[in-house]
């Protein structure tokens, strides 16, 4: 089972801030089990929605030259569910960004109510021959909104 919890990457300022989309709809995966009488996004997805996002960011940061692959997570608090029709917005800030690892602090909100918010993400940047080009071309087709190529993509598990 395969989760891309963003839609598409509306915003992006290199070493900056880079927001993304999330149209929650109630085919996801994560909902056929969860409170079938009132779904709701489990808090664990909506952290790694940031998480995601976050990665995405300091990928395209350092230009896409190594993998950023989750370390560590600070003070994670979700202050309202996430239902199907919600649309997420997560927004992350990149505070360090090197060769060797970066952080960031995000929020993830639904209209203008903020249901969840990570003070730090401490990121491991990993590089392998090859990652560059390939990384670089997915994240252009998420920043077009084109998520299609995703059906036909398989990922590698590192």
């Amino acid at each position: 089972m395969r989760f891309f919890l963003f839609d598409k990457i509306v915003e992006f300022e290199k070493n900056g801030k880079c927001v993304g989309l999330k149209s929650v709809s109630f085919s996801e995966d994560f909902f056929s089990n969860h409170y079938q009488k009132r779904p709701v996004m489990p808090e664990s997805m909506i952290l790694e929605a940031i998480g995601q996002v976050g990665s995405w960011a300091t990928a395209a940061s350092i230009d896409f030259e190594a993998l950023s692959i989750l370390l560590s997570v600070d003070n994670f608090r979700c202050y309202k569910d996430v239902s199907p029709g919600d649309v997420l917005r997560i927004e992350v800030d990149i505070s360090s960004n090197n060769d060797f690892g970066s952080q960031v602090s995000g929020q993830a909100t639904v209209g203008d109510v903020v249901v969840a918010d990570v003070e730090r993400i401490v990121f491991w940047s990993y590089k392998y021959p090859g990652f560059s080009q390939e990384y670089e071309k997915e994240f252009n087709l998420y920043r077009s909104g084109d998520a299609s190529f995703l059906d036909n993509v398989w990922y590698r598990a590192l």
